[in-house]
Parts: structure tokens; sequence; C-alpha cells
């Protein structure tokens, strides 16, 4: 009998039994457990000193939010503001500069002198090879 159980589970040979109906016969042994098992046990009740706490907790957890919001916002001005006195010095910085530029030009154009003559090329100079002790 032994040699027949074991010929009908590990040889899949034999037309009366498939995998699929060997493997459901296995998981048939085992116990099933359901959702409705776990939730027939009821949850314990909260006290009334729990219930009060949990509202604290969440009236503090609001104002927690509340206080980092408010630091966001405040910490997001103060670089919009930085950023902004920044880019105001970098366009007078500009302005000044082309204001400079354009006070050269003028005195240049009003002079009636020629520019000067452009300079020479410079001869180049002939290398010398290092001196070496024999």
């Amino acid at each position: 009998m032994v040699d027949i159980f074991f010929s009908s589970i590990f040889m899949s040979e034999s037309p009366e039994t498939s995998d699929i109906e060997q493997k459901e016969a296995v998981v048939s042994h085992k116990k099933k457990v359901t959702l409705s098992d776990k939730a027939a046990k009821e949850k314990k009740p909260r006290t009334e000193a729990q219930q009060k706490a949990f509202e604290a907790c969440l009236k503090r957890r609001a104002e927690c939010v509340a206080k980092r919001k408010a630091d966001a916002e405040r910490l997001a001005e103060f670089d919009r503001k930085a950023l902004e006195e920044k880019v105001v010095k970098k366009a007078v910085a500009i302005k000044k500069k082309a204001i400079k530029k354009m006070e050269v030009l003028d005195d240049i154009s009003s002079e009636d002198e020629p520019p000067p003559p452009p300079r020479a090329a410079s001869k180049p100079i002939k290398a010398v090879a290092p001196f070496r002790f024999i």
C-alpha cells in the first residue's frame, strides 16, 4: 500500500491523478484560517483617559504642523528677499559699468587725436641650450 501511495505522489505518469490534484490533496490537510475568525475577536475599547490623551496629541500635532509651516514660509520669504537684494546689487553694478564705459567712449570721441599706432611685433628670443657638466 505504501508503494502505491508513493508511486501516485511521485510519479505523474498515472492518468488518474494530476499534479494539481496532488497539491490540492496536500493542502486540504492543513487548517484554513479565514478573516472572519480573526475579525470575530473584538478590540478592547479605549478608556476615557486614553481618548482625551489622543485628542490632546492630535491638537499638539496640528499646532506643530502649523508652526513648521509658518517657519518654512518665513524662511522662504527671507530667501526671496536675500535673492532680490543680490539681483538688485548686481543690476546696479552692471549699470555703473555701462555708464563708465559710455563716459570713456564719449571722451574718446570728443578728442581729435588719432589713435596710437599699433605696436610692432616683438622678435622671438632664441632658445639657449642649457649648460651641462661633463
